[in-house]
Order: C-alpha cells, then sequence, then structure tokens
C-alpha cells in the first residue's frame, strides 16, 4: 500500500499552479526509502516551453529554484 503524504502539495510549472486534480499522487516512493515522490498530470493549456520552471511546496516548505522541465 502506498503512503500518501499528510499536506497536500502545491505545484507551479512555468510560473502556473496546477490544481489541484493534477496533482494523482503524493508520498513515500515504493521501495526506495526517504524518497517521496510527487506525480501530476500536465493540463493541456500549457504552453510549450524548453525550460519551464518546476517549484513544489509541501507543508509549508518550498523546493529550490532553477530546476527546468520541457514540454512539447
Amino acid at each position: 500500500m502506498l503512503r500518501r503524504t499528510a499536506a497536500q502539495p502545491q505545484v507551479w510549472l512555468g510560473g502556473m499552479p496546477l490544481a489541484a486534480e493534477n496533482i494523482r499522487f503524493s508520498g513515500l516512493a515504493p521501495n526506495l526509502a526517504g524518497v517521496n515522490l510527487v506525480t501530476v498530470e500536465l493540463p493541456a493549456r500549457l504552453p510549450p516551453s524548453a525550460a519551464a520552471e518546476l517549484r513544489l511546496a509541501v507543508g509549508g516548505r518550498l523546493s529550490q529554484s532553477g530546476v527546468t522541465v520541457a514540454i512539447e
């Protein structure tokens, strides 16, 4: 059984907040001790980008800046 985080994460991609329904899972990664996993579904309205900044906040803690992903 997958164990979920107590707090609902917030995710921003390219400066746009993703809706709560786009966050599919947040919890302990299976078979990886001490690793948390957040799975999101990207909405179709996101514009293509070679380097969209990805930010994540859980329980009042914000991820580091400078992490980017490509959106096709």
